[in-house]
């Protein structure tokens, strides 16, 4: 018996733009990573927040991040929590070390085979609408 999957694309769930996320959104567009590193304690914050949650400081500066990584960890998602992405499944998600450390949450494709842990993986960019650019990270 054949499966098909005849679930109809939602309207793609979008993150509520604040000035202090913004610019993590927009970065794809030039083919970047950028986080935030606080000026106090001068830690990477990732994901993007309002003020530091190392130190609590509200003064950060948005730095590039390496483009290249290794999977720390992964998960095949077989059920999707919104419709949205039913035509997409299954597929992974990763937690990606980016060369300088930071980790990151990210969509995984794979080009071919399995993924593993330890990989290697490189960013790409999807872009959602004018103002939003999401990484994925892409195993070859």
């Amino acid at each position: 018996m054949t499966k098909h999957n005849t679930a109809t694309r939602t309207e793609q769930p979008l993150p509520v733009l604040e000035e202090w996320n913004r610019p993590f959104f927009a970065a794809g567009e030039n083919g970047e990573i950028r986080l935030q590193v606080c000026s106090r304690c001068n830690r990477t914050i990732y994901y993007p927040r309002a003020f530091c949650p190392h130190c609590g400081s509200q003064d950060y500066n948005w730095e590039p991040q390496p483009l290249e990584g290794t999977i720390d960890s992964f998960s095949r998602v077989w059920k999707a929590e919104n419709p949205h992405f039913d035509p997409d499944l299954p597929f992974h998600i990763a937690l990606v070390e980016l060369g300088n450390g930071v980790k990151f949450f990210g969509r995984l494709r794979v080009a071919s085979g399995v993924p593993a842990i330890g990989d290697r993986v490189s960013a790409e960019f999807v872009q959602i609408n004018d103002e939003v650019w999401l990484p994925r990270f892409v195993r070859g």
